[in-house]
């Protein structure tokens, strides 16, 4: 049976890097360590696999009853960029600027006076994503509250009658977007809110198999096709000359009918599901090819 690893990082750290070196330890010691493949780490409830230049999982090691990861995996999990300091024998995690460089299992290798090595990537390493030039942990505009105030008031529910399930920070598609998942007794939610400007990015609600049916709706009280498609083309900002609709059709989803409408822009896709009886935008995507 896998032992699950949970580990977390108490404290605030008040600066914006911090460094590991030498200090008055010189000596370089052999020891005999495990390698635990068995041991699986999770944080914020999510499975870690941690991978070194070459896309090779690295699993922990277990020394003397303490559990380590790489430094790679740590500045991953922190968003940082991992620098070795050659004469110093420091490593150092610092916020990524410029141009993503790669050198053995630092990001950047630096000789004597502070001289940096750089070699640029080639491809892309496993499970990580692209992030721009310069990408900042402050780059959220709007907080974690405001943005749960958001999706809360889409739902037309209070925070007393929902279960978080997850609330995330992450940069995804050259953005910072909010992760926020809730749940009720009838319905779980999905959703994703810019964290930018408190745009909805992304809406799913999947009624739950025990919540109390509906009855079917009559052909006399769905909305129009036409209807369903100006609901989508407002949420977008757009007019039905500057799209090119690729699905519009009436659709049957966890008990209700639902109309499927999908059009593009150019390069950005829009895709919406719409309670054909309400009007409601029950999901809601937007991706930029």
């Amino acid at each position: 049976m896998k032992k699950k690893l949970a580990f977390i990082l108490a404290g605030v750290i008040a600066v914006s890097s911090f460094a590991v070196g030498a200090m008055s330890k010189s000596i370089v010691e052999k020891i005999e360590a495990e390698l635990r493949g068995d041991f699986t780490v999770y944080v914020d409830g999510k499975k870690q696999t941690f991978r070194d230049v070459n896309g090779k999982v690295v699993d922990p090691i277990l020394y003397e009853g303490t559990t380590y990861l790489p430094v790679r995996a740590i500045g991953e999990l922190m968003g940082k960029t991992v620098y070795w300091y050659q004469d110093e024998k420091k490593i150092e995690l610092v916020e990524p600027s410029g141009e993503k460089t790669l050198v053995t299992d630092a990001d950047v290798i630096v000789d004597g006076a502070d001289k940096v090595k750089e070699e640029k990537i080639k491809e892309e390493k496993p499970g990580k994503a692209e992030k721009p030039e310069k990408e900042k942990a402050t780059e959220a505009e709007i907080t974690l509250d405001e943005a749960k105030e958001i999706v809360l008031e889409k739902a037309e529910l209070n925070i007393e009658d929902v279960v978080f399930t997850k609330t995330k920070l992450e940069f995804d598609d050259g953005r910072w977007v909010y992760e926020i998942d809730f749940k009720t007794d009838e319905a779980r939610y999905d959703t994703e809110v810019d964290a930018t400007d408190g745009e909805i990015l992304q809406w799913e609600v999947e009624a739950k198999k025990n919540s109390e049916k509906q009855a079917q709706p009559t052909d006399k009280e769905v909305i129009s096709l036409e209807k369903a498609k100006s609901i989508a083309l407002k949420k977008a900002g757009l007019k039905e000359k500057d799209v090119v609709f690729e699905e519009a059709k009436l659709d049957y989803d966890n008990g209700r009918k639902v109309y499927d409408i999908e059009f593009r822009q150019d390069r950005v896709e829009y895709s919406a599901e719409i309670d054909a009886v309400s009007g409601e935008i029950l999901e809601w995507e937007k991706d930029v090819d």
